[in-house]
């Protein structure tokens, strides 16, 4: 069989031996080839539909650049698929962070050194039940900037920092590649050894639902932290939602948030007990005040040693003064006694 031959096309074409036939490409190149050679693989098995999908999930908050919003689709497995769709969609359907949607697109595929992507480019959303469209466009406006009448409805309290040994910690971060975020904030923590326990949960830092559901289910005593890394303001909108807000207002336990970096702030941070500027800052606050109870403890059983001393020595001279009160007084009633005996018979 000859490469030249045309009725083998289909068929991978392999140099003669000793031939040099081989095709010199680049990274780029090579990266192009597998996602022309996956987008075909796609389109030929949705031929019926010209490669269209129509993709169901929940819509995670979005960035938005230019005329076009990059957000995110999540099932409640936690897995998601990017999309790019126009801003103007969004807008128009009613669609905010946590609208469960069905999104109509063609898939495009792009590697890289990190591997293959999935990405859909949307030329349609709508919501799942169209009867949730009118109501979530009137709180669109709610959704995205909570207004002050909602904010007042939470429980107004401050949670004292608990006393309790070992410590429960329950460290909220994010499950995509921000290990080092977390690892951090633990790092701190982690230099109280065996006094404190600490329970990690990976969430979708982008789903305000899946942050909600984790808040709730994070145990009601010892502390709670929320933390993740940078990025760009709309990623952090994420912490105005009602849903993550009315859940954390609502727990018992010492709640710490650690969002982003000094810039970046949210309305998250304003129900917390203790707000860190970052993660790193919100571990090293649990160690510091773990460490200053245990110095008040330890100043306050010094006191209470140094009181029951003192109080001991202030008996102890009662007694001895009382004793030489009794010996005086007895004394007194010897020579006194005395003195009669003596005129009556003298």
């Amino acid at each position: 069989m000859s490469c030249s031959d045309e009725s083998n096309i289909s068929e991978p074409c392999l140099p003669a031996q000793g031939g040099r036939n081989f095709s010199d490409v680049t990274p780029a190149t090579l990266h192009q080839l597998t996602e022309f050679f996956v987008e075909q693989s796609a389109s030929s098995r949705f031929s019926d539909f010209a490669g269209i999908l129509r993709l169901h999930g929940r819509f995670s908050s979005q960035r938005t650049a230019g005329k076009n919003t990059f957000a995110k689709i999540s099932d409640d497995g936690g897995s998601a698929v990017p999309i790019v769709i126009a801003s103007s969609l969004v807008t128009g359907r009613g669609v905010v962070t946590g609208s469960e949607v069905v999104v109509t697109g063609r898939v495009r595929i792009a590697s890289s050194q990190y591997g293959l992507e999935a990405k859909l480019y949307a030329s349609d959303i709508e919501m799942k039940d169209p009867s949730l469209v009118s109501q979530t466009t009137s709180e669109l406006t709610r959704q995205g900037s909570i207004t002050l009448d909602l904010f007042r409805t939470f429980p107004s309290k401050r949670n004292l920092f608990p006393n309790s040994i070992p410590l429960d910690v329950t460290v909220i971060h994010s499950s995509s590649a921000e290990a080092l975020v977390y690892q951090d904030c633990i790092s701190e923590i982690s230099r109280l050894g065996n006094t404190v326990s600490i329970n990690s949960v990976s969430v979708n830092m982008l789903d305000a639902v899946a942050i909600a559901a984790a808040i709730r289910e994070a145990p009601d005593t010892g502390v709670l932290i929320v933390i993740r890394g940078g990025g760009n303001a709309a990623d952090f909108v994420v912490f105005d939602d009602p849903r993550v807000l009315k859940a954390f207002a609502e727990k018992n336990s010492f709640r710490i948030t650690g969002l982003g970096h000094t810039g970046n702030q949210a309305l998250l941070d304003m129900l917390s007990d203790y707000s860190a500027n970052t993660p790193t800052q919100a571990g090293t606050f649990v160690r510091e005040s773990v460490g200053v109870k245990d110095r008040l403890s330890d100043d306050l059983v010094k006191r209470l040693d140094s009181a029951v001393q003192e109080r001991n020595l202030a008996t102890r001279d009662a007694n001895r003064a009382r004793e030489l009160l009794l010996w005086a007084l007895g004394g007194v009633v010897v020579a006194f006694i005395s003195g009669i005996i003596i005129s009556r018979f003298f």
